[in-house]
């Protein structure tokens, strides 16, 4: 796995080969299921870990995988230090 590269920031297409791969986030095993465009974000998957769904009245449905938004720029639209603590498999 390699750090995440800034440059992909620059090309929609280099952030989409990225879903389906394998990452690494704070020392965390998580998979890359989403880009999402607003921020833009990437939506990980946590291979291990799950978490508790609540249906639409805040009951507990279902357990699903634990999922995390990373926003990929900051507020100045600068790379997010949040990236520093992903590792990502080359696409």
């Amino acid at each position: 796995m390699e750090r995440f590269d800034p440059r992909w920031l620059d090309n929609p297409e280099s952030l989409e080969s990225l879903i389906g791969c394998r990452a690494e986030y704070a020392g965390e095993p998580f998979s890359v299921i989403e880009i999402l465009p607003d921020g833009p974000q990437l939506v990980l998957q946590h291979r291990d870990r799950r978490a508790i769904q609540q249906d639409m009245q805040g009951r507990p449905y279902r357990r699903v995988p634990e999922t995390v938004c990373l926003e990929l720029l900051d507020d100045h639209g600068q790379p997010s230090p949040q990236l520093e603590l992903l590792l990502v498999e080359s696409p």
